[in-house]
């Protein structure tokens, strides 16, 4: 095989078989393979329209990216190159000879990079899309499911008031929803191509940009060639993107493993994503919602350390970025699986409705009902119904009064104190008031808990997953349409040969 064609000019000196290594891209370079034969060949074929080489030459470089395509990345990606782009290049001309040589006119391994980068990002952000979809149907389907499930709700991990277990998912899926618009937002800015750009300032031959970038699925060009090379704001994008769903993840596992701790055993994680002490034969430990937590962790940590390297280097292209690569393809594959394997977690989640109801009644979580009935039934201000109704727990904490056991005569009993007058008030109302179901029931405000108000916006969220799902299909339309076009003008040009 051919070595060091990119040398023979300016450094005739083979370069240093460990600085090779050390700066090589081939260990991740498998990632954009597929990207760069499809790159050449939309290069070449617009080359050959152009007339800018011969249509013979451009045939034979064709021809022979086929045949490296037919052997794969380990037959090409031998050890002594810089990168996947050099040894796709000295392949051809090994297999073409000299007139192998003009496939890299009118072009760099600065914008050809950019588009790779590109062209295999917007593969990965369609399939965490499809992913983060399947995951939001579930959570929508669970919720559903679950709308009518007596539920404690948490602030500073304290019970606060009763919600559903629905409600508690469908909060879930509302941030995950936006995670996903987000998504595809990058998507649109992604898919730009910035191949034409050259080094920095594209190139005197007439080439045509807009022709690869329809050949490659691309919805438009990057219209200023030092930003199309120089810029990787979109890699920074991609990544802000998954730790937003990352954080969303992790506060889901974090749910999981404290919900099925002792403390609340409210749910239970299936066998399944479950795992075992070695020396404590009765436990069950929600490993796999634990090691998802910590993985999203270090998609968080993949941002920072992207946000790091980018933030110092002047335009246009760097070699720095191809450390940025190996960020993103790390954070590309975290997210996806971590996406598939709590999917997989809430699918499964085993809810123990008779214990979340208990911790509800055996709390004071109704409190700020009663306080709103004060407010509406007996005039009272809020602040001073606020007032008596937490007079009226502490004493009940320390009496040991239950919920279900609080009276009129203990309201009224501090109503004296606080407003120095009792209320008109029945004990039907009391009972009410502190019902637990009656709580839900009363929140009927959009966005609230209560059975019919969260059964209508579950139908909405419904009809708009459905529209998601219409929005990646067509964009997988776009791409494999393009891909079709693609094959077959190099089809038509290898009758040339």
């Amino acid at each position: 095989m051919t070595k060091g064609i990119l040398r023979k000019g300016r450094l005739p000196e083979e370069m240093d078989k460990s600085a090779v290594e050390y700066t090589s891209s081939l260990l991740i370079d498998e990632e954009i393979f597929e990207a760069d034969l499809k790159v050449t060949e939309a290069h070449v074929a617009m080359l050959i329209k152009q007339k800018i080489i011969p249509s013979e030459a451009g045939a034979k470089i064709l021809s022979a990216l086929q045949h490296i395509r037919a052997k794969g990345y380990s037959e090409v990606a031998k050890e002594g190159f810089e990168d996947i782009h050099e040894a796709i290049e000295s392949k051809v001309i090994e297999i073409v000879g000299e007139q192998g040589g003009w496939l890299h006119t009118a072009r760099s391994r600065n914008d050809e990079v950019a588009t790779c980068l590109r062209i295999r990002l917007r593969e990965y952000l369609l399939d965490i899309a499809e992913s983060l979809l399947t995951l939001l149907q579930t959570l929508l389907d669970r919720a559903r499911s679950e709308k009518d499930t007596l539920a404690p709700g948490f602030t500073h991990t304290q019970i606060a008031q009763p919600t559903t277990f629905g409600h508690l998912l469908a909060a879930h899926f509302e941030a995950l929803a936006r995670d996903l618009t987000r998504l595809l937002e990058v998507y649109g800015r992604v898919n730009l191509s910035p191949l034409g750009s050259g080094a920095l300032t594209t190139t005197s031959h007439k080439i045509d940009r807009r022709l690869t970038a329809e050949l490659l699925g691309f919805d438009g060009i990057l219209t200023n060639s030092m930003d199309g090379v120089g810029s990787r704001d979109f890699i920074l994008e991609a990544l802000a993107a998954y730790a937003l769903i990352a954080t969303d993840l992790s506060r889901l596992c974090e749910e999981i493993v404290l919900f099925s701790s002792d403390g609340y055993k409210m749910v239970e994680l299936a066998d399944e994503y479950s795992s075992t002490s070695s020396i404590m034969p009765q436990k069950k430990n929600p490993d796999s919602a634990e090691i998802a937590r910590a993985k999203c962790a270090r998609i968080v940590g993949l941002l920072t350390a992207a946000f790091t390297l980018c933030k110092g280097l002047p335009f246009s292209y760097n070699r720095d970025f191809q450390e940025l690569n190996a960020i993103l393809w790390e954070g590309c594959k975290l997210t996806l699986s971590t996406l598939k394997i709590v999917e997989r977690m809430v699918a499964t989640l085993k809810v123990d409705r008779s214990r979340m109801r208990m911790l509800v009644e055996q709390s004071y979580a109704t409190a700020t009902e009663l306080a709103d009935t004060l407010v509406r039934e007996c005039g009272v201000p809020f602040r001073a119904a606020h007032t008596i109704v937490g007079m009226l727990v502490k004493e009940a904490v320390e009496k040991g009064i239950e919920p279900s056991k609080i009276n009129l005569e203990a309201i009224n009993s501090c109503s004296k104190k606080v407003l120095g007058r009792t209320l008109s008030l029945s004990e039907e109302a009391v009972r009410n008031a502190l019902n637990p179901a009656t709580f839900i029931a009363r929140r009927e405000v959009e966005g609230g808990p209560a059975p019919q108000t969260l059964a209508k916006v579950l139908v909405e969220k419904e009809g708009w997953l459905d529209s998601m799902r219409a929005s990646i299909k067509e964009k997988r339309l776009r791409l494999q349409m393009a891909q079709e076009r693609l094959s077959s003008i190099v089809s038509d040009y290898l009758k040339l040969q």
